[in-house]
């Protein structure tokens, strides 16, 4: 009997160690063979599959692996997706966007962006906006999600690992949010990568092409994609996808107000996606379409129990709560119309739960505000980065300008010299032109100078603005007074009636500028200057020796 006895208990011990040691065995282990930029995608499924199969504390404790393993390898990109997969823990858990979930994401973005680690940055900003995404906060997910393309614009996508699966989940949102030129361009983009996507992807981008083309009113189109996705499915036997195909084709044909055929399209849908290999969740959104079509027909009692069934088996999640609003609300009119009193009053209680539920996840109000603080955060940016250009640009201005200066001061000088060893200057170049002599010439109207008159390189630099401009007019006759000191005050003394334009013109007649120079200076038609030169000797007539 003991040794009976102890036989059992050696087989007990035996079986308790080994369930131990298999049990020991962290499920996250194997990532210790990937490279760090696959981690985050294994470590996903992990978590997944983790939940399915063990209590939510031992799949906590199971992540601290990725911590350690993170020390281990003194990565930091690790520790970016150990946060990461901690805020899809929190997620899972509890099944709606929470606050220790919502920090882990947080965390795991500013992790990437303190330590400059830019492709975790995008992954990190897209696992954000996926977060929101899923559970149909549109409005908070458009911020990431714009934030991590916006990473991605100036990253070499390659450097990114399965990109296109990021491609696929952005194009979707943008469908969702009804922007369907990004959608497109995102769609492009992963069929691109055609022979690196699995089929059901591939599936999945022509299947969104053609939703694009219908919900833009290009049916035939729509249906040429539909009818891809069923043969390629058809290829490989995935059932699901099949009856996805055959339930968009009834779309088409609903649109087209063919009621029938799109019965006979939902029903194959029905059928492919209620096997075990097809999808559930795909074969109830279907029994709503038909039940829709039903009561159009009149069909009323069978649209009732195939409301009755898609109610009864749906998932009452955030985003099945359009289709749940939907339903009770057909469920509602269908009791009304057979005089089915029992379980009306419950019937609108739930539709009107699910409506205030749906509109505090997804309003087009705060979808355009999301819109709007992206683009003004874009706008900040490109301001902040123009003034910093814009300083830059002027301090290397001022400093080309003070190295001319000094150049054309060195060179002055140095001729200045030269021309006094060699005796050239002369007294009468240095003459001050009287403007009535210029005025009396018969030759006014020429357009070339007869004599050049020597100014400083102030007033030469001056000349080269509009000084029809008030500021530089200022600037102009100060520079001016330096070479002519009793110009303006001498022809106030004698002409008291002169305007202030007439000096600007007799200033440029002194410097002996021809008629075109002067109306580029004072950006007036060459007739103009004549005319105005005419005008002044008229009014200076009894002065001057015609």
């Amino acid at each position: 009997m003991k040794l009976l006895y102890s036989l059992w208990t050696s087989v007990f011990l035996f079986c308790f160690f080994c369930g131990e040691a298999k049990g020991g065995q962290n499920p996250y282990e194997e990532l210790r063979a990937l490279k760090s930029e696959f981690i985050g995608f294994k470590a996903r499924s992990i978590l997944s599959l983790d939940f399915e199969l063990n209590e939510v504390d031992s799949v906590l404790k199971n992540i601290e692996f990725i911590h350690k393993l993170a020390k281990e390898r003194n990565d930091k990109s690790i520790t970016c997706i150990y946060f990461e997969t901690l805020g899809h823990y929190f997620s899972l858990r509890y099944d709606r966007v929470n606050g220790l979930s919502t920090a882990n994401h947080e965390k795991a973005v500013q992790f990437a962006e303190e330590n400059s680690l830019v492709q975790q940055l995008f992954r990190q900003n897209f696992s954000f906006g996926n977060y929101y995404y899923t559970y149909f906060r549109y409005a908070d997910a458009y911020r990431y999600f714009r934030q991590c393309l916006s990473i991605l614009e100036k990253l070499d996508e390659d450097k990114i690992a399965n990109v296109w699966q990021y491609y696929l989940t952005l194009s979707r949102y943008f469908f969702d949010i009804e922007e369907y030129d990004m959608s497109s361009q995102l769609l492009e983009k992963t069929l691109s990568y055609n022979n690196k996507l699995a089929p059901r992807e591939l599936f999945n981008v022509i299947n969104t092409l053609g939703l694009i083309a219908l919900n833009t009113g290009k049916k035939d189109e729509a249906l040429n994609y539909f009818k891809k996705v069923l043969t390629k499915s058809n290829a490989v036997l995935d059932s699901a996808w099949m009856g996805i195909a055959y339930g968009n084709m009834g779309n088409v044909y609903a649109q087209n107000h063919d009621l029938n055929k799109a019965l006979e399209y939902f029903e194959l849908d029905y059928i492919y996606n209620s096997k075990p290999s097809g999808d559930m969740i795909s074969a109830l959104l279907t029994l709503k379409r038909i039940a829709e079509i039903q009561f159009q027909q009149g069909k009323l009692r069978e649209a009732l129990a195939n409301i009755d069934i898609y109610l009864r088996k749906m998932e009452k999640k955030p985003i099945r709560y359009e289709g749940l609003v939907q339903a009770y609300d057909l469920k509602a009119r269908l009791l009304d119309t057979l005089a089915i009193e029992e379980g009306q009053l419950l019937t609108l209680k739930e539709a009107t739960k699910y409506n205030r539920l749906l509109s505090t996840f997804h309003s087009n109000s705060s979808i355009e505000m999301a819109k709007l603080q992206d683009e003004k955060a874009h706008f900040d940016q490109y301001y902040s980065e123009s003034k910093k250009y814009k300083r830059l640009s002027l301090l290397l201005m001022m400093t080309l300008g003070i190295a001319v200066t000094v150049i054309c001061i060195i060179v002055y000088k140095k001729n200045k010299r030269g021309s006094q060893k060699l005796g050239v200057v002369k007294v009468e170049d240095e003459e001050e032109y009287c403007p009535l002599v210029i005025l009396s010439d018969k030759r006014f109207h020429s357009d070339d100078a007869g004599k050049q008159v020597r100014i400083s390189l102030e007033l030469r630099q001056l000349l080269g603005s509009n000084l029809m401009n008030n500021r530089n007019w200022e600037k102009f006759k100060v520079a001016y007074l330096n070479s002519f000191p009793c110009f303006f005050s001498d022809m106030i003394n004698k002409y008291p009636e002169l305007t202030d334009a007439d000096l600007r013109l007799l200033a440029l007649i002194n410097l002996n500028l021809s008629n075109k120079e002067v109306a580029d200076k004072l950006s007036v038609s060459l007739e103009g200057i004549k005319k105005a030169k005419q005008r002044l000797k008229k009014k200076l007539n009894e002065h001057i020796y015609l």
